[in-house]
C-alpha cells in the first residue's frame, strides 16, 4: 500500500511544479478549467506533501525502534541531502546554459553573495534554487528534530504534538523549518505507530470516512468563524484539516486498489519514484520547450495534453534510468539517485535462490520491524 501511495503522491506533486503553473495564468489557473486545477493541483498536489510526510514519520518510528540515531541520521543524509544538493547543482548549471542561450531564468542565485549560493544548493537558511527540492531539506530537518525529541516523544507524545501544532498554526518554526506542516504530519505519523495503529487500519473505510467527513466539516466551521479568529490561524487550521482529510482519502483509495489487486501497474514505478521527484522540474521544463515549440499555449486546450502526459513521461524515464545510474562508478549513484551502487550478484542455484533467499528477506524485514518500502526516502 505504501508503494502505491508513494507513486500516486509524487505523480500529483509534480502537477504543482509543471510549467507555467503557479502565479502564471493558464487554462487550469484562472482559465476555463480552473476547477480541475483547483482539485488536481491545489488539493491533491499539495496534500500529497502531507501524505508523504505522514508516511515518512510512520516509517521513522520503525527505524528509531531498531537503529541508533546516528546511523539513521547518516543514512538520511546520504539518501536525502546528498542527491538534493546534486540536483540543485544540476538545476543551476541548466539555468546558466539557458542564460547563455539568451533566456532570462529567474532562479539563479546572486553569485556575489556566498550565502545565497550556499542556500541555493543546500537550503540551509533559505529556499533552494530548485524550489521543489526544498521539501527534502525540511523532511531531513524534521526527521532530525523528531530524533532529538525521541525521549520526550516516548514519555509525553500528546504534549509534544500540541506544542508542534501551536508552532505550526502560528508559523513560528523558521528558519529551522520553513514548512512546519511537514514536521507536524511527520510527528503525527510517528504517534500513529506509537499508539499501535497501522496504516492499513487507518485506511479502512469505517475509520477513514469519519476522518474525511469530520475534518471537512471542521474546516467549514473554522472558515465560518474566520471573523473571530486571526487570519493566519484560520488559514493554517483549515489547511491542516483539509490535508488530514486528503491523507485519509489517499490511503483509503490505495487500500482499495491493493485489496482488489489493481496496484501492480502503478507500484511497478516505485523503484524510480525518488529519481522522478529529484529530476521532474528539469524534465518538465524540457518537455514544455518541446510542446511550446509545437505551438502549445498555456491558455489553450492543448495544454491539458502537456499537463497529463508530462508526469507519465517523467515516471517512465526515471523508471528505466535509475538502474543504469546506479551502475555508475564510485559515489555517483548516491549523488544522483540517493541509492547505493548496484553490484553484480553471484548466481545461486535455482532452488536455493527461489526459496531460501525470499524467506530470509521476509524474516529480516520483519525482524528489523521494517518493510522494503520503509527503506525508500519518499
Amino acid at each position: 500500500m505504501m508503494r502505491f501511495s508513494r507513486v500516486v503522491c509524487i505523480f500529483f506533486m509534480m502537477s504543482v511544479h509543471l510549467y507555467p503553473y503557479g502565479d502564471n495564468p493558464s487554462i487550469l489557473n484562472g482559465g476555463l478549467l480552473w476547477p480541475v486545477g483547483m482539485i488536481w493541483v491545489d488539493f491533491l498536489g499539495r496534500a500529497s506533501v502531507a501524505t508523504l510526510s505522514f508516511v515518512s514519520g510512520y516509517l521513522l518510528w520503525l527505524a528509531l525502534a531498531n537503529k541508533t540515531i546516528l546511523s539513521i541520521l547518516r543514512q538520511k543524509f546520504l539518501v536525502l541531502i546528498v542527491p538534493m544538493m546534486t540536483w540543485n547543482v544540476i538545476f543551476i548549471a541548466a539555468a546558466i546554459i539557458f542564460l547563455l542561450l539568451g533566456a532570462n531564468p529567474d532562479v539563479l542565485p546572486d553569485f556575489r553573495d556566498p550565502m545565497a549560493v550556499v542556500n541555493a544548493v543546500t537550503g540551509v537558511l533559505g529556499p533552494t534554487a530548485n524550489y521543489s527540492l526544498f521539501f527534502i531539506r525540511d523532511l531531513f530537518v524534521s526527521s532530525a528534530l523528531i530524533m532529538l525529541a525521541w525521549p520526550l516523544l516516548r514519555r509525553a507524545p500528546i504534549m509534544l504534538l500540541v506544542l508542534v501544532a501551536g508552532l505550526t498554526l502560528f508559523k513560528l518554526t523558521e528558519p529551522v523549518i520553513f514548512r512546519p506542516m511537514i514536521l507536524l504530519f511527520m510527528l503525527s505519523g510517528c504517534l500513529l505507530h506509537e499508539k499501535g495503529l497501522r496504516l492499513h487500519e487507518l485506511a479502512v473505510p469505517r475509520i477513514a470516512l469519519p476522518i474525511i467527513l469530520g475534518c471537512s466539516l471542521l474546516s467549514v466551521l473554522v472558515g465560518a468563524e474566520a471573523a473571530l479568529l486571526p487570519g493566519l490561524l484560520v488559514t493554517e487550521a483549515r489547511g491542516f484539516l483539509l490535508r488530514l482529510a486528503l491523507i485519509a482519502t489517499i490511503l483509503m483509495i490505495a487500500r482499495v486498489f491493493v485489496m482488489r489487486g489493481m496496484d501492480a501497474a502503478v507500484s511497478a514505478f516505485e523503484s524510480g519514484a525518488y529519481l522522478t521527484y529529484l529530476s521532474h522540474v528539469l524534465l518538465a521544463k524540457f518537455l514544455w520547450e518541446v510542446f511550446s515549440a509545437a505551438g502549445t499555449n498555456p491558455n489553450g486546450v492543448a495544454y491539458i495534453l502537456y499537463f497529463l502526459v508530462t508526469p507519465v513521461v517523467i515516471f517512465w524515464t526515471a523508471r528505466y534510468a535509475v538502474t543504469p545510474l546506479r551502475r555508475l562508478p564510485g559515489f555517483l549513484p548516491r549523488m544522483l539517485t540517493g541509492k547505493p551502487r548496484l553490484t553484480a550478484v553471484r548466481a545461486r542455484p535455482a532452488a536455493y535462490k527461489g526459496v531460501k533467499s525470499s524467506i530470509l528477506n521476509e524474516k529480516n524485514d520483519k525482524g528489523r520491524g521494517e518493510t522494503r518500502a520503509s527503506r525508500h526516502p519518499l
